[in-house]
């Protein structure tokens, strides 16, 4: 399954086949996808039939927990808030401390307390799964180091200027959350012209931050 993962319709298509041929413990991570697209799709009931069959095979572990993240927003869209709750309460005791689907449970947690007022309760997960976020953000960059202090625009300095522009990808959990907004990455732009020591100033989860810096 890793070796073929792709992107998109072409990721649907080659999950879609790999779950018709039974379910082993390898179809989990993509019968997890299939049930996140379907999320997506606006068809909860097939998005429950597929993480289901993930939970059959991989009661337990990080899978189990990303299985019941996505549970837990079929409970959600279908109006069962407590139920929603439980899930993800319920994931996060599966969930790898300090993983990336730990920030995903805990980001979309969240969303479900500010949509109660519960805002302090929300900005404690949010503050708990950003330095994830950063981490994963850390391994994606590259780290520079300067005897020689970073230039500020002015006094001869010019700005520097975008010759190419590449839109971050959107991920299947943004999409099937409907979830928009703006990362804002702080960068280094080396003598080389190319982004260093990306910061991570404002998140949205969801794997965009991830997602932002590399395309940057």
């Amino acid at each position: 399954l890793s070796a073929k993962r792709g992107k998109g319709e072409d990721a649907v298509a080659f999950y879609s086949k790999a779950a018709s041929l039974g379910d082993p413990a390898e179809t989990a991570p993509g019968l997890v996808y299939l049930a996140t697209h379907s999320l997506a799709k606006k068809d909860p009931i097939a998005a429950e039939g597929f993480v289901d069959r993930a939970l059959a095979v991989v009661p337990k572990g990080s899978l189990a927990g990303r299985a019941l993240t996505v549970k837990g927003n079929i409970a959600l869209v279908n109006g069962l808030a407590g139920m929603a709750e439980m899930q993800y309460l319920q994931a996060l005791a599966q969930d790898p401390p300090d993983s990336p689907e730990a920030a995903l449970t805990m980001e979309t947690y969240a969303r479900l307390l500010n949509s109660q007022n519960r805002t302090a309760e929300a900005q404690a997960m949010l503050d708990r799964a950003k330095p994830i976020r950063q981490a994963a953000i850390d391994r994606i960059t590259t780290h520079i180091a300067s005897a020689d202090p970073v230039a500020t625009v002015g006094a001869g300095v010019s700005p520097p200027v975008l010759t190419n522009k590449q839109e971050p990808e959107y991920s299947e959990d943004a999409l099937a959350s409907k979830l928009t907004g703006t990362v804002l990455l702080g960068v280094v732009i080396g003598a080389d012209g190319l982004a260093h020591n990306i910061t991570l100033l404002r998140s949205l989860g969801f794997d965009l931050d991830e997602k932002a810096a590399d395309a940057v």
